[in-house]
């Protein structure tokens, strides 16, 4: 490996990790909404949902727990109803930020899976954030295995 594409290597990953401002760390909650759809050889749309957070941030780096509540009941089974989300976010500073989470459904029938996904801030006012999130949640028990899940959601965040 050339001493120029591990310098390279070494400015990205110190781009991605740089100490952010003291107002941009600590605690904060967040509130979005949401809905998506499952992509195959058509388009099955999914429910509507709200997804209430907690997280702890420092620097470009946040830890989080977000609960997501679907908000039609229409073809979702009881427990699916609510989903327990932790995870991480990783900032890339005036860009984007990259989210990855374990979503748990808890209730009777457990069910596990993972969640990637993108956002962009599209306001801030230091400790009031506007947002908007696409994601891709590939759940363990999935009924529609064979179809590509994708969600869009957009939200509040408050830092303290």
């Amino acid at each position: 490996m050339s001493r120029l594409m591990i310098a390279g290597l070494v400015a990205a990953t110190a781009s991605v990790f740089m100490v952010a401002s003291p107002a941009s760390a600590g605690p904060g909650l967040g509130l979005s909404l949401g809905t998506g759809m499952y992509v195959d050889d058509g388009v099955e749309l999914s429910p509507l949902n709200a997804e209430a957070m907690v997280y702890w941030s420092f620097a470009n780096i946040s830890a989080d727990l977000g609960f997501l509540f679907t908000l039609e009941e229409f073809g979702v089974k009881e427990a699916e109803l609510m989903t327990i989300r932790p995870g991480v976010r990783v900032a890339i500073p005036g860009i984007c930020y990259l989210r990855g989470a374990v979503p748990m459904n808890v209730r009777d029938d457990f069910n596990y899976g993972f969640l990637v996904g993108v956002g962009k801030t599209l306001l801030n006012l230091q400790a009031l954030r506007l947002f908007a999130e696409v994601d891709a949640t590939f759940m363990e028990k999935a009924e529609f295995v064979e179809k590509f899940p994708i969600e869009a959601r957009i939200g509040l965040e408050i830092g303290f």
